[in-house]
């Protein structure tokens, strides 16, 4: 039971190993022939294929095996075969069941998928024989299954030519009973749907003829008119939608549900009083009842006016209008709504928080609300649920080539998922795309959706195109430009003010506003206020000041702008020139007042002029344009652009803002003069990338975007103004949508099958071009990571074969080689690392080639040739890791032949020949014992704990005062304004600004290395942590100092503790090894808080969208949105349950609990399936992904930093 519960909670590791020890510990039991499936089935992992295969027809090959385990081994091994792209293998194993068991429910599947293989080979005269085969055993099978046998039959037949037989095979699946979605697809090939638009009203001839078709049953329409007229659920309803309260109307449903299970005619009049009194959710259900009381089993059988209140459109006006806009298919939107909510614009899922019409997942409501600039909240209004979702879907078909089962299932599951189904032969077909799909449950809602969206053609007529489920030409976004502009600079919300502890008042005081400055930093803003709240009843009018600022910060952090407005009130009275003016405008535009903020903001910028009220310059023309007067806001914005002494990224931000607020009050011509200005002295690829999107979004015309476009992308291919451009291209059809760049652009974005679409395309035009051998790799690198592995080494190899003796050919076959041995091919691998080695022009790649061969020797179990290669590889290589690796694995390799002496020499010069590379770190926990590292939270909290209250000055301002005199730094430092400032703009909440600021201050000070360090001290009090840390980097480089092993005080600015109480919390509340969880967010995020990746991972521990949903929910969190991610407190909780739940996973083991924070947990699971009994090196030197593998070594590597900075020992 253990092991099966961990199977389908897609924990397959630790499902294995309570399978085992079932097997273990009842060879005979009952359950055993099921537990060696549910093992063989759990190890399909990715990397662990070959073994797990090898169970499954051993399982299927046992003759005392139960028949329906040894059918049920070869359907799954067929299926998997298929997923890797081993179509003869998959046919064999679906022949071999039809022999040997062709009567079992399996051997259905099993044919099929035997049709469906051949078919997708061209073997349709085989297809075609399978398919027979199982429509002679019709009588043992769903209509479901005979109808796709038949559809796909009447497929092959069309492909040979033979379409007498082909029609004839379609009206077979049309004629079944109950219909499905082949048996729709063939009725509307035999009987195409009307090509005139259907009026989506119940129109008065429809509803004669279905009073006639009632009649002939013997139920009279008027009679149950007159029967429901007075039935008190429906007066209920009636009350209800006429007090507005629609939700609780669509509730009255149910009741009547249950009265009226049987009579059609009163179900039908029901549904129109339903409609009639916009309660369009019970409308839909009572309709969809009325036709199964009335035993219609198709669509097509049943009256017009019965389809359509089971297949309505109650939103015929929004859906239209949207699908215009976006060049959608209206009626795909509709099918969506009905199938999704029967039409209920309330409905909600308590379990995954989707909500609205279109049940609407959180991430995608949030990735369409802030696409389109507007609330993430309106989801419950029909109007706002169609447009999001149209926006959603035309986003959907722009990437997917205008396929709507393709959209649909990407938007239901994943892009990447469905990136690796298309990748798969035969998935350019739509219905094999469906039949494609690794899930039986996704296949089933897909036909489902599909079978929806045949039923709307029927009811309303097939559209623009003969076929429903065709292409749909999705038109360019017609989002306004201004809003594409805004939207790249991502989603991140403002930042909570803060301010340094108030030194005034009593001792006790003192000590309660510094507590109070720990819990703002440290994002615990409720406490905080509670601690503020206290200073403000109490103590002199100075005290009470600086609390009722420090409380009105507090309260606009925890999102009670309304509850700040008095305490901020207060203290701006007292003092217009202070932050609490500001903070009490942006309050009062927060809960709308924006009419008064702008007084306020007025205020504080005449108080202070200069860089401080150019800030608030900016915030007015904020609630200008919220107050949707545009062209005041430009003017406040030339006024902040207009600012000087201010650094220069803040005045380039300040003309940014400008252009975009010219643009966003239609003076285009206005704002791409302002782009154009700023390209003009624009230095970096990056930003000068950025400013040709801009353009590019306002060019006048689609010739001139599109070389604004291109210039985007080639500049930066891997930005995410390149991804955005690149999006634009390709909308306008562009070729240059298919560049080598465009390739580069589509794989950092993991968009792998374009990718590889683009480098496909550039190598068939460009075959010469001296980038081709680079192509040649990123398109075997994209098929492997779209799970086609054997295709991506032959391109991968080939390389060596078109471009003989180059780096690019060794690159190749390593790349090669490295693939074969997560395929468990060691032979192949060693193959592919001896023509690496035999090879002239190889260069460093001759090395790794030489590491990877003896690593392959080891896993093989010859240890003599592997530690040969790796004594010499030790004498040959120069980098310190290098050497170590070498002289660690030859040490493994000793230690594995019993020569312990020799392995402790061999782990011993590891050590010393980088003693904090993570080899020699691995060859110092052998020598002390420590073969496989685990996570100590124990250990390491009461660390956390003794270090939270650390003085970052107190450490750096020891160093300082060993290179000169502490108090001329001090003073220099005091004395640059730059840092006032900076203190003012974060107490204001403008942390990037105050950023900018100190950057400047950094580098006034770039002679006085005392003062630049203390300025790192003084940036890590405040919470700056990567401000920090990049300082620290700047200084070692400076005063040429280790960053490993040089002074306590630098390195502890580059590894931080962020936030340590929140920090402390998390680690004892989740029982996460803190310092562990610190070097994994110095490795993700560079202890950026307002950090996002490419693949959209955001904040201090970088996690998706999607998985902070899901820790958010499991943690209790309901009101959660993805922004939240930014805010240090939320990050470090959820990434610390994240990564708590892959420590639990893997038993607290380190390398397997990073990996799987990397990389998909399934994958980890199928690495250490594969390795087997090997010790955890072996798991981590076999890691296959690129990113991975290194990922696991660094964060290992700050993980021993941090022990050593933060442990007992550091002081």
């Amino acid at each position: 039971m253990l092991g099966r519960a961990r199977y389908f909670a897609v924990d397959y590791r630790n499902a294995v190993t309570a399978f085992d020890q079932y097997l273990q510990a009842d060879p005979n039991g009952p359950d055993v022939p099921a537990a060696r499936l549910y093992k063989a089935l759990a190890s399909l992992t990715p990397g662990n294929e070959p073994n797990a295969l090898r169970e499954l027809d051993a399982l299927a090959d046992d003759p005392d095996q139960e028949t329906e385990i040894a059918a049920q081994a070869l359907v799954e091994a067929g299926q998997a075969l298929e997923g890797l792209s081993e179509p003869d293998q998959a046919e064999a194993r679906y022949q071999k069941l039809i022999d040997k068991l062709p009567r079992l429910d399996a051997a259905a599947t099993a044919g099929f998928r035997l049709g469906l293989v051949r078919y997708v080979r061209g073997a349709d005269n085989e297809a075609i024989a399978a398919w027979d085969a199982l429509i002679a055993r019709r009588d043992d099978l769903s209509a479901d299954d005979v109808s796709r046998a038949f559809y796909w039959r009447a497929r092959a037949l069309s492909r040979l030519g033979r379409d007498g037989d082909a029609r004839s095979s379609l009206e077979q699946a049309a004629a079944l009973r109950p219909s499905s979605y082949y048996s729709l697809r063939a009725a509307l090939q035999v009987t195409p749907a009307a090509a005139q638009p259907i009026s989506p009203q119940v129109t008065p001839e429809d509803e004669q003829q279905l009073a006639r078709w009632m009649a002939a049953r013997n139920q009279e329409l008027g009679a149950a008119a007159s029967t429901v007229a007075s039935d008190p659920a429906l007066l209920r309803a009636q009350a209800e939608a006429s007090l507005g309260l629609f939700r609780e109307g669509n509730w009255e449903a149910d009741e009547l549900l249950q009265r009226y299970p049987d009579r059609a005619d009163r179900l039908y009049v029901l549904a129109r009083r339903f409609a009639d009194l916009g309660l369009a959710g019970g409308a839909t259900r009572l309709g969809q009842a009325a036709v199964t009381a009335a035993s219609i089993q198709a669509p097509q059988d049943a009256p017009a006016a019965l389809l359509k209140t089971a297949f309505p459109r109650p939103f015929a006006n929004l859906s239209d209008a949207a699908a215009a806009r976006y060049g959608l298919d209206a009626l795909l939107l509709d099918s969506t709504f009905r199938d999704a909510s029967r039409f209920d614009a309330w409905a909600e899922s308590a379990a995954t928080g989707a909500r609205g019409l279109a049940q609407t997942s959180p991430v995608h409501v949030e990735e369409a609300a802030h696409a389109l600039h507007v609330s993430a909240a309106d989801q419950l209004r029909a109007v706002s649920a169609i447009d999001q979702h149209a926006w959603l879907m035309a986003d959907r078909l722009r990437r997917f080539d205008g396929r709507p089962e393709v959209a649909l299932s990407a938007i239901d599951t994943t892009d990447r998922l469905v990136d690796s189904w298309l990748a798969l032969p035969g998935a350019d077909d739509v219905d094999a795309y469906i039949e494609l799909v690794s899930f039986e449950g996704e296949r089933s809602a897909l036909r489902s959706a599909l079978a929806t969206r045949l039923s709307y053609a029927i009811a309303y007529g097939s559209g623009s195109s003969a076929d429903p489920l065709s292409v749909i030409a999705v038109g360019p976004e017609p989002t306004a430009a201004w809003i594409k502009i805004a939207r790249l600079a991502g989603d991140v919300p403002a930042d909570a003010p803060f301010s340094q502890a108030a030194g005034v008042g009593t001792e006790e005081q003192q000590a309660a506003f510094v507590r109070g400055a720990t819990l703002q930093r440290d994002g615990d803003y409720a406490g905080a206020a509670a601690v503020f709240t206290e200073l403000a009843s109490s103590g002199g009018p100075n005290v009470q000041l600086e609390a009722r600022l420090r409380l009105g910060q507090a309260l606009i952090a925890v999102g009670r702008p309304a509850d700040a407005l008095e305490p901020l009130q207060s203290a701006a009275s007292a003092h217009p020139e202070t932050p609490a003016t500001f903070l009490l405008g942006r309050a009062l535009a927060t809960v709308g007042r924006c009419q008064e903020a702008l007084d306020r903001f007025d205020a504080f910028a005449a108080a202070n002029p200069g860089p401080l009220g150019a800030q608030a310059h900016v915030a007015q023309a904020d609630c200008l344009a919220d107050l949707g007067r545009a062209s005041e806001a430009v003017t406040r914005e030339a006024d902040a652009a207009a600012t000087g002494d201010i650094s220069r990224l803040q005045s380039l931000d300040f003309r940014e803002r400008l252009a975009l607020a010219r643009a966003r009050a239609g003076d285009i011509d206005g704002a791409r003069a302002e782009y154009q200005s700023l390209l003009s002295i624009a230095c970096t690829g990056s930003y000068r990338s950025q400013l040709n999107y801009d353009l590019g979004v306002l060019a006048g015309d689609t010739s001139t975007a599109a070389s604004l476009f291109r210039a985007s992308v080639q500049l930066d291919p891997k930005g995410r103004p390149a991804q955005a451009a690149l999006d634009e291209l390709v909308a306008l059809h562009d070729p240059f949508a298919l560049s080598f760049e465009a390739g580069d652009t589509r794989f950092e974005q993991n968009r792998y099958r374009e990718a590889l679409a683009a480098y496909t395309s550039f190598l068939q035009q460009n075959p010469s071009d001296g980038r081709a051998p680079k192509a040649y790799y990123g398109r075997g690198a994209s098929l492997v990571r779209l799970g086609q592995d054997r295709a991506g080494i032959a391109v991968l190899e080939s390389i060596a074969d078109r471009f003989p003796n180059t780096v690019d050919a060794a690159d190749g076959l390593f790349r090669g080689g490295r693939i074969r041995e997560s395929l468990a091919d060691l032979q192949g691998a060693a193959q592919s690392y001896r023509r690496v080695l035999a090879m002239p022009g190889a260069g460093s790649r001759a090395l790794d080639a030489q590491f990877r061969l003896a690593f392959v020797q080891f896993q093989q179990g010859v240890f003599g040739p592997a530690i040969e290669g790796w004594r010499d590889l030790s004498g040959r290589v120069t980098a310190a890791d290098e050497r170590a690796q070498a002289l660690f694995w030859l040490g493994k390799a000793l230690h594995a032949s019993g020569d312990e002496g020799g392995a402790s020499a061999a782990w011993s010069a590891a050590r010393a020949a980088d003693p904090r590379g993570f080899y020699g770190l691995r060859a110092a926990d052998w020598l002390a014992g420590q073969s496989d590292p685990r996570a100590e939270v124990d250990q390491t909290l009461p660390m956390v704990q003794s270090h939270a209250a650390d003085d970052p000055q107190t450490s750096i301002g020891g160093w300082a005062a060993s290179r000169g005199d502490l108090a001329v730094a001090q003073q220099r430092l005091a004395a640059d304004p730059g840092l006032a400032r900076a203190d003012a703009l974060l107490a204001m909440g403008l942390r990037q600004a105050a950023i900018w600021e100190l950057g400047a201050v950094e580098s006034r000070l770039s002679n006085s290395v005392g003062a630049v360090a203390l300025l790192g001290g003084w940036e890590q009090q405040r919470g700056l942590y990567n401000t920090a840390l990049v300082l620290g980097y700047d200084l070692a480089g400076q005063v040429n100092v280790s960053l490993t092993s040089g002074p306590v005080g630098i390195r502890r600015l580059v590894y931080p503790l962020p936030n340590p109480l929140v920090l402390a919390q998390a680690a004892q509340q989740l029982h996460v090894d803190p310092l562990l969880f610190s070097a994994l967010m110095r490795q993700e995020s560079n202890m950026d808080q307002a950090v996002q990746s490419s693949a959209q991972a955001r904040g201090l521990s970088q996690l998706i969208a999607s998985t902070g949903y899901d820790a958010a929910r499991a943690l209790g969190e309901y009101n959660f949105h993805s922004a939240d991610l930014y805010q240090p407190r939320t990050s470090i909780l959820l990434g610390a349950f994240t990564f708590g739940e892959r420590l639990t996973r893997y038993a607290n083991r380190i390398f397997p609990a990073l990996a799987a924070y990397n990389a998909p947990q399934f994958a980890v699971d199928g690495w250490l399936l594969a390795a087997g009994d090997a010790d955890i090196d072996t798991f981590a030197e076999a890691i296959p992904f690129t990113e991975t593998y290194p990922y696991v070594q660094r964060i290992y590597e700050n993980y021993k930093q941090y022990l050593e900075l933060y442990g007992s020992q550091a002081q």
